[in-house]
């Protein structure tokens, strides 16, 4: 018996794993920012404050990119732990394990 997913099971299942591939340094920043956005933006059982706290993570992901990996304003560590925290109450809005 196959799982049936929803769009935004799909959508969700796969911004984890452009997550993961981020933070093992498999992806740029650029790529996983822009994939993250879309993949948001396609779960549009989400109320649209989600939309907006991603994109300012997003826009301090990269803002910090142009320094070296802990800066004193961006600390990457910090803002992949928030992106997992974003994906953590994604998936409990949309009732995902």
């Amino acid at each position: 018996m196959s799982l049936q997913y929803t769009s935004a099971q799909s959508s969700i299942c796969l911004f984890e794993e452009i997550l993961a591939q981020l933070t093992d340094g498999e992806v740029s920043i650029p790529v996983f920012s822009q994939q993250a956005m879309d993949l948001c933006l396609q779960c549009t059982e989400l109320p649209q404050q989600y939309a907006k706290v991603l994109q300012g993570l997003l826009d301090r992901l990269e803002a910090g990119a142009a320094f070296s990996e802990e800066s004193c304003s961006f600390s990457q560590t910090e803002i992949y732990k928030a992106l997992q925290t974003w994906l953590e109450k994604a998936k409990l809005k949309l009732s995902i394990q």
